[in-house]
Order: C-alpha cells, then sequence, then structure tokens
C-alpha cells in the first residue's frame, strides 16, 4: 500500500512540475513560425508538432543546406515540438551549420541543432486577454494597449516614409528634423507690387494638391508683408503675373522674398508667368489661427487667414488627370475671363485657349510628358490647377 501511495504522489508531482514548465512557456500570439536551416544531409531530418496526441504538422527529407520556413495559426492550448535526426548526430556542425527555431510573435519558443536522434519542446498558446499592435513607444503608431507587438511599428529608423514624416526617417514629431527643411512654423512673403498689380498672384500649395495660402487683387506699387503659419510638410510657392511680364523691372521695381526665420526660400520678380518653388517645413508648432502682419511707411496692413481662397466660389475643372493625349476643361462657372495659357513648371506658355469656350479640350499629344499648369486669369485674379501630362 506505501509503495501504491508512493508511486501516486510520484506521478502527481511529475504532472504538476510538468503542468508548471508549461505555464513558464506560454505565448500570447496564435500564429508560430519554424525556421529549419538544413545540414549537408537534410534527407536525415524530420519534425513533428503535436496538439491533445494528434500530429497537426510535420516535416520530412529536405534538400541539403536550406532555409525552410513553415507558418501554423494555432488556437490555444498545449503543444509539442518535436525534431529528429535519423544517423543520430543532430544537424550541426559536423556536416553543417544547420539549425532550427521556432517563435511565437517575435519570442523564440525554443532553438538549436545540437542533438542527437531527437530533441523536444512543450509550449502552449494562451492568447486570451491579448491585444496585439506596435508596443514600441518610440513609433508613430504606437498602441499603449497592445500587450502584444504584431510587428507593424512604423519608426524613424526603418527606412520607409510613414507616419508624419516629411522626408523617410526624419522630420514630424517623433524623427530628427530633416537637414533640408526649415523649422520656423512661420513662413514669410514680402511682395511689392509694380505698375499692374492686378496682374500678380501667389499661393502656397500643399504636397497632394491643397491650397493652404493665396494671393491677389493688390495695390499697385505697394509693399506686403504677410506671415503665414505652415504645419510640417511639403510646399510649392507659385507666383504668377497675367501678363506674363514678372513684376520687374519695365513697369515698376516690383519684388518678392519669401522666408523661414533667417533663410530666404525664394525671392526676385523677374520672370515670366510664373516662378515655383519648393520648399519643406519641419516646425514643432501647431499651425496659428490667422496670418500676422507689419507696418511700414509703403506698406498696406493685411490680414491674411491662412486657408483664404479669394474668387468667391469659383473654380473651373480639368480632366482627365493624368491626361496623355486631350485635357478637357469646364469653365462654365468662370466669369470675365482674360486669358487661358497652358505653362510649364518654369513658366513657359506651351498653349493658348480661346477664353469664349466655357467647355474646351487641350489637344496636349506633343507636349513631352510630366507636369504643366492650366493658368486662367479673370478680372478678380488668376486661377491655377496643376495637371500631368502622362506618356
Amino acid at each position: 500500500m506505501k509503495r501504491l501511495l508512493l508511486t501516486t504522489l510520484l506521478a502527481t508531482l511529475l504532472t504538476q512540475l510538468s503542468f508548471a514548465q508549461t505555464e513558464e512557456n506560454c505565448f500570447a500570439s496564435s500564429t508560430t513560425i519554424l525556421t529549419l536551416v538544413t545540414d549537408h544531409y537534410g534527407h536525415e531530418i524530420s519534425w513533428t508538432l503535436t496538439g491533445s496526441g494528434t500530429v497537426i504538422a510535420s516535416g520530412a527529407c529536405y534538400p541539403n543546406n536550406t532555409t525552410i520556413t513553415e507558418t501554423f495559426e494555432l488556437p490555444d492550448g498545449e503543444y509539442t515540438f518535436t525534431i529528429y535526426d535519423s544517423y543520430g548526430d543532430g544537424i550541426c556542425c559536423d556536416y553543417g551549420e544547420g539549425s532550427y527555431t521556432l517563435e511565437n510573435g517575435g519570442e523564440e519558443i525554443t532553438s538549436g541543432g545540437e542533438y542527437g536522434n531527437e530533441e523536444t519542446f512543450t509550449f502552449c498558446i494562451d492568447t486570451e486577454g491579448v491585444v496585439m499592435g506596435c508596443t514600441d513607444p518610440t513609433a508613430h503608431n504606437y498602441n499603449p494597449e497592445a500587450n502584444q507587438d504584431d510587428g507593424s511599428c512604423e519608426t524613424c529608423s526603418d527606412g520607409i516614409l510613414n507616419g508624419d514624416e516629411i522626408e523617410i526617417d526624419c522630420g514630424g514629431m517623433l524623427c530628427e528634423p530633416c537637414n533640408d527643411c526649415l523649422s520656423d512654423p512661420i513662413t514669410t512673403l514680402v511682395l511689392r507690387t509694380d505698375y499692374y498689380a492686378y496682374e500678380t498672384s501667389w499661393a502656397i500649395i500643399q504636397e497632394g494638391g491643397a491650397t493652404v495660402a493665396s494671393g491677389n487683387g493688390y495695390a499697385n506699387n505697394t509693399i506686403y508683408t504677410i506671415d503665414l503659419p505652415l504645419i510640417s510638410g511639403n510646399y510649392e510657392f507659385i507666383i504668377a503675373d497675367t501678363y506674363g511680364d514678372g513684376i520687374c523691372c519695365a513697369y515698376g521695381s516690383g519684388y518678392y522674398t519669401l522666408s523661414n526665420g533667417n533663410t530666404t526660400i525664394a525671392s526676385g520678380g523677374a520672370f515670366t508667368y510664373r516662378e515655383v518653388t519648393s520648399f519643406c517645413i519641419d516646425a514643432d508648432m501647431p499651425r496659428l489661427a490667422g496670418g500676422r502682419t507689419s507696418t511700414t511707411p509703403t506698406e498696406k496692413s493685411e490680414k491674411v487667414p491662412i486657408t483664404e481662397l479669394d474668387f468667391n466660389g469659383m473654380d473651373f475643372r480639368i480632366f482627365p488627370n493624368p491626361a496623355q493625349d486631350e485635357l478637357n476643361l469646364d469653365l462654365s462657372l468662370l466669369k470675365d475671363i482674360q486669358n487661358i495659357h497652358v505653362v510649364t513648371a518654369t513658366g513657359k506658355v506651351v498653349r493658348t485657349i480661346n477664353p469664349k469656350d466655357t467647355k474646351s479640350a487641350i489637344d496636349i499629344s506633343q507636349l513631352d510628358a510630366g507636369i504643366y499648369f492650366v493658368t486662367i486669369a479673370t478680372t478678380k485674379g488668376v486661377l491655377n490647377q496643376k495637371f500631368i501630362k502622362a506618356k
């Protein structure tokens, strides 16, 4: 009787110990991955994955010196992984550098290669209460609720443009500033008009095509200082003249300067129909509610809301975009059109359209592939839309 009790107690203790060891080796993801690197005798290698006494996956007879990856979606439960070598010398290191790794959710379950006939490891899957997501607090998409990393983290060192990065792995709220971006949240435009100020207009276009600031309808021979709060991003500054003679120097000494802090982004005045400058902002300060101006003896004071668009709802449509052979214009909402041009990004006029046509089709089949602008001058100012000429 004593021997029976002792045997029963020993079996119970072994069961409890096995259960405790399994509990310590529990993993929270339902996805388990086996990576197997064979040695010079891949045909000797085999493995099994069992659950509840049933083989649920297995493999054998592999090519030599090859990497094999197997992925398993496992429900909650206890599992045993066993790897074999029919010759009894494992897969490392006398006859090649073979190895195996079993992992779950980025965590290693077991690994090895130096064994004899076989090696066995028991583990469990327990996904209850698991919240998958990015657990790296330095990542753009960090999820504070996640307790199991799913490999989705977008970081400042992954070589991918993501989050609010201005360029790859730089800019935005988390990454180091980009070397070629400007850091002041206020960009300032100083504009002196010539004798024909009604011909002059400007706009700041954010990457993606949204106009975030614009201006026209200015007085002659006047200096305007316009402070523009810009959030982090890539921008184009466009200044245009409907007559095509710029703002200097035949009919007045007009000029413009766009600056950020102590850095001049663009300046000039002697252009034709337009001048375009690209720049980027990497500033921590959020966008302000409106513009800020200063006053000098030759300056007209002006408040400029950051999203102000003139023309009172007037607009025109171009389609398709990109276009290959023909670009359609719908000008039905515009009035008092003075001229219509298609110009290159450097301001060269390549097409002129009859402003009396409310719906026009422009032949662009002979244009080189690239970026162009449709520029429409009205008595109230200038409207611009960018399109792409496809190959």
